[in-house]
């Protein structure tokens, strides 16, 4: 019986630097829990990456190493094809006279990791003004991409998905945000034009990137916490509060 914390600890450990050496059992079912707990997290780029750091790591089972080493490789591929096109979005946005600001995900990896690689992400969010949705929507769809499926409404959703294929075969998704959250008690604890005049450039993505302030992306961080307390967010089709 694998303990049901053990992953976890095991997995802050590495990312630590606190343990190198593999104290879990060999047994498959471990190794497997272990796996499906890295890609919960999204962390399997950031242990390749500590891995590479030691000599080590040939106590660790092939398995993990092999796993570990193929998302890193898969998720540098995509990071070189999907900065190219955030790029261009958001050049093209601007030349709407549309300023977007860069949520979550995409805004960390290129300010607080060495390489924007190692934050494997399903989706680049961007916040809009309000007022620009329909240009946005243009916007978006004169660069090919095309709208999600999903509810609309004033007191139902605030923000919509978008996707496009290149010629590379990557897919690339948009979560454009005109309020901070869904929920009505969170959606107007901060606005637009509040985030916007304290933004931070992004230069990594370049001279039109621009996300929020440090101050600011912890807060929203927290309401967004807050707010899948009762909304659940899905990593790989599983709803988790």
């Amino acid at each position: 019986m694998v303990c049901p914390h053990f992953p976890e600890r095991l997995i802050r450990s590495v990312l630590r630097g606190d343990v190198t050496d593999w104290n879990g059992s060999p047994s498959a079912e471990a190794i497997a829990e272990f796996l499906e707990a890295a890609r919960y997290h999204g962390v399997l780029p950031l242990l390749n990456a500590e891995f590479r750091r030691h000599t080590d790591i040939v106590a660790w089972p092939a398995e993990i190493l092999l796993a570990c080493g193929k998302a890193a490789l898969a998720q540098a591929m995509f990071e070189l094809a999907h900065r190219a096109e955030i790029v261009r979005v958001l050049e093209t946005l601007m030349s709407a006279g549309i300023k977007p600001l860069l949520l979550k995900g995409t805004a960390l990896a290129y300010s607080h990791y060495p390489s924007a690689a190692l934050r494997p992400r399903a989706d680049t969010d961007l916040l809009i003004p309000p007022d620009t949705r329909k240009e946005t929507d243009l916007t978006l769809r004169q660069l090919g991409y095309a709208k999600g499926a999903g509810v609309e409404g004033k007191f139902i959703s605030y923000q919509a998905t978008w996707s496009r294929s290149d010629n590379l075969g990557a897919t690339h998704h948009l979560d454009i945000h005109w309020r901070i959250n869904n929920s009505q008690i969170l959606a107007k604890t901060l606005s637009y034009d509040e985030l916007a005049a304290r933004g931070a450039p992004l230069s990594a993505l370049g001279r039109n990137a621009c996300a929020l302030a440090p101050v600011h992306a912890l807060l929203f961080a927290c309401i967004q916490r807050a707010g899948h307390a009762n909304a659940p967010y899905h990593v790989d089709g599983i709803a988790h509060l």
